[in-house]
């Protein structure tokens, strides 16, 4: 079996300390610049609303991405598109065709949810003008970022593992791993930290698998840009990373394990549907 070129044959300069440099540099990029640049910001608005307190919340992935750069090109001396595939442009038919299969299988997931559980969901008495500002916020700002945990998970951490460990399976599986620890800290585990933390390792590892498989992540970007902005338009929730926002929904209850099940189904689902791609990959 050919190893994908995409984390296994990057070129540009990768030894382990161009890799430690740069993690340092992203690091700095994203604690230390970006809490200086959202505190500056920040000082000068006086009681933001919700929706502007998530806008503002994406400065941090704008330094988060400034510091991939840097790394990438100064320090790698190679493409920043290289943190997404070894091709010379960006497949937006991957990108849309994920997008939009996944954003389908979410809102079929909780149509199934709500015809189970109806008390879970009540409809939020905003202002259209309101939501409208909300929706267009979330559609220029969500993609900013999922772009920026993508090229560092899906890009520069797989690259770096891939330097250690030659099973792509096993890479997805560190990933995955890796990706759903970050989010144990969120409000959400409240729920069941066992049931909504596998929720997050099983994404965050058929995400991987799938750029392994797929020797690129425009797959994963459009599968990442779907979750997050249908949860950002239509599924608020008090108990989240970022409180209660304008969506069209308010959730407020949860059956961890039906939630997990959905999960699982629709990503699953996602990846039939990608695994397509792999097959015509295979025969040609």
């Amino acid at each position: 079996m050919l190893l994908p070129s995409f984390i296994y044959n990057v070129k540009g300069k990768n030894d382990h300390k161009h890799y430690i440099y740069s993690f340092f540099i992203i690091l700095f990029s994203y604690v230390i610049a970006g809490t200086f640049l959202y505190t500056v910001v920040t000082s000068f608005i006086l009681s933001p609303s919700s929706a502007v307190s998530f806008g503002l919340s994406h400065l941090f992935n704008i330094c988060w991405i400034a510091g991939l750069w840097i790394s990438v090109e100064k320090i790698h001396k190679r493409p920043f598109l290289t943190l997404i595939t070894n091709e010379r442009t960006f497949c937006w038919p991957f990108f849309y065709k994920s997008f939009f299969t996944v954003f389908f299988l979410l809102f079929l997931s909780q149509l199934i949810n709500f015809s189970l559980f109806p008390h879970f969901y009540i409809l939020q008495h905003i202002e259209w003008t309101r939501f409208l500002f909300f929706a267009l916020l979330s559609i220029s700002l969500v993609p900013l970022q999922v772009l920026s945990e993508e090229l560092f998970f899906r890009g520069f951490l797989l690259q770096w593992w891939g330097k250690v460990c030659f099973s792509p399976l096993w890479v997805a599986i560190c990933s995955g791993l890796f990706f759903g620890s970050l989010h144990f800290m969120n409000p959400e585990m409240n729920v069941s930290f066992f049931l909504v933390g596998f929720q997050y390792v099983f994404v965050g590892f058929i995400l991987s698998y799938i750029t392994v498989k797929a020797n690129r992540s425009e797959l994963a970007i459009g599968a990442h840009t779907a979750n997050n902005l249908f949860i950002a338009l239509f599924l608020g929730d008090a108990h989240s990373v970022h409180g209660l926002l304008p969506s069209l929904f308010v959730v407020e209850d949860e059956n961890a394990f039906w939630s997990l099940c959905l999960t699982i189904f629709v990503f699953l689902s996602f990846y039939l549907f990608s695994s397509r791609y792999f097959n015509r990959k295979r025969a040609a």
